[in-house]
This record gives C-alpha cells, structure tokens and sequence, in this order.
C-alpha cells in the first residue's frame, strides 16, 4: 500500500531554493570578502613594502631625481586595497617606462627586487656620439651654441656645450617636431649608413666635419679643406667611398690643389663629377 501523496507547491519549492541560492551566495561574499581582506591586509605589511631602492649608472642624474620619480609611481593603490609599493605588484614596466621618458639620456632602465623591502634600479645612459646643430648648414664655425648630442643611433638626449673646434662630427637636418630633444635625426638605418660614410672617408685620408640632409635623397659632407662631397644618403656607403678613391687616383686629380676642391658629385651611380674653384 502507498501513503497518502501530499504535492508541495511549485511556488515553495522555488522559495525554498531561493533561499538556498541566498544563503549560498552570502556565505561566497563573506568568504571571498574575508580572503581578499585578508590578502589586503598582508599586503600592507611593512616587512613585503619597498622601503629603499639602489641605484646603478646614473653618472648624471641624482639618485634623488630618480627617487622622486619612482616614488611618484608606487603612490596609491590598485582598487584601493593592494599598495603598489608591494615588493610583488609594484609597476616595474610603468616605472622603468616613466624614467625613460622623463630622461631621454637614458637609453635603458630595468628595476629588479633584491629582498622583500628594496629594489635595486640600474640604468645605461647614452654615449655622445655626434653633433645635430640645425636644420641648415651654417658654415664651419657659426652656431655651435644650439648643438644637441645624438648617440650612435642618432638619437637626440641633451643639449650640448660650445665645444671649440671640431670635438664632435656635425649633422645638419629637419626635425619632425620643434623640440630636439627626445627626436630622432635620421631614421636608425641612414644613420648608420651616414656613420659608415664618415668612417670610411676618414680611412682613405679624407677628413670632413659636417654632413647635412637636403631635400631627400641629397645630403651634403662638407670637408675639413672646404670643399664638399654631393651624396645620395641612400647609397651604400662602402660603394661611395670606392668611387672617391678611384677619382683621387686619377692623373687629373692629383695634379690639382686640394684646397681647391669645389666639390665632388657622387649623386649619378658610378659617373662621378668634380670642380675646383678658380
């Protein structure tokens, strides 16, 4: 025999799982709110905060400036609960991405831990390689006030001092903003074909002293006797180099008086022109 069957209705049922649902999901809330509460709290101990950072290869900038900067990052907190002083969630990228941005001497900056309260911040500063002073050739001795080093990539990172005769090789040339400083001169790759062409010149015994880009393709080596040397800046280097030395060799050439030399046209592949001035 079956006992009396007693149906519950739906309407309680869906109460009663609602209710189920609900307790469920307050006792989730207070679980994660005491984890996250408790992870919160252990990452404001003092013992897991960055209290100290070393420095290493800044030879010219403070460790105070560079302290100021990294403080100014690891101020505040994410989502108000977890410090970003924390030796594991402080900004590494967004610190070493600021400092190279405030100081574009800098060419590289990484911040590492060294214990669960310090860092150690190492930066490489760039080396003064050359000279930009404008965007037009001025002449061998005027303007060097408004120079601004370029390192070997040709990028500008400071002003420089007026140097007294030719310390520095000079680049002359348009910018793509108004502010040197932070700009590139030429894109990397001419750059290191114009540094290639300086270098190669000089071991054939010819010395210069500026190089300045016209209307592209043309750009002009202005040599240390006066004269100057037509180039395309897109040519291989090496290629322009062996057709000034063929020129040099020949009869004709070396009859005449450096010191003279007007200039030489390497812009026409291998027809090379030359003029001396009366």
């Amino acid at each position: 025999m079956f006992g009396r069957r007693i149906r519950i209705p739906s309407s309680k049922i869906a109460a009663r799982r609602r209710r189920k649902a609900i307790a469920w999901g307050g006792f989730f809330v207070v679980l994660v709110g005491l984890v996250v509460g408790g992870l919160s709290y252990g990452a404001h101990r003092p013992e897991v905060l960055v209290q100290s950072v070393r420095f290493s290869g800044n030879a010219s900038l403070s460790d105070r400036e560079l302290q100021s900067l990294i403080d100014e990052k690891l101020e505040g907190s994410y989502l108000f609960l977890f410090p970003k002083r924390n030796i594991f969630l402080y900004p590494k990228r967004g610190i070493e991405a600021a400092v190279l941005a405030a100081y574009p001497r800098l060419k590289h900056a990484e911040i590492s831990s060294d214990s669960l309260s310090s860092v150690t911040f190492s930066v490489e500063e760039r080396e003064p390689h050359a000279l930009w002073c404008g965007e037009n050739y001025v002449g061998p001795s005027e303007g060097r006030g408004s120079c601004y080093f370029l390192d070997t990539t040709g990028f500008i990172f400071a002003k420089a001092p007026d140097f007294s005769g030719n310390t520095y090789f000079r680049y002359y040339g348009p910018l793509t903003r108004g502010t040197p400083i932070g700009e590139q001169y030429a894109d990397p790759s001419v750059f290191e074909q114009l540094s290639a062409l300086v270098d190669g010149l000089k071991r054939t015994g010819i010395d210069g002293f500026a190089i300045a880009l016209l209307d592209a393709p043309e750009a002009e080596f202005y040599l240390d006797s006066g004269g100057k040397i037509l180039f395309d800046r897109y040519q291989n280097p090496e290629t322009l180099v062996d057709n000034i030395a063929t020129v040099r060799a020949t009869e004709a050439f070396t009859q005449e008086d450096p010191a003279r030399l007007d200039y030489i046209d390497l812009r026409f592949g291998n027809k090379v022109y030359y003029k001396y001035r009366e």
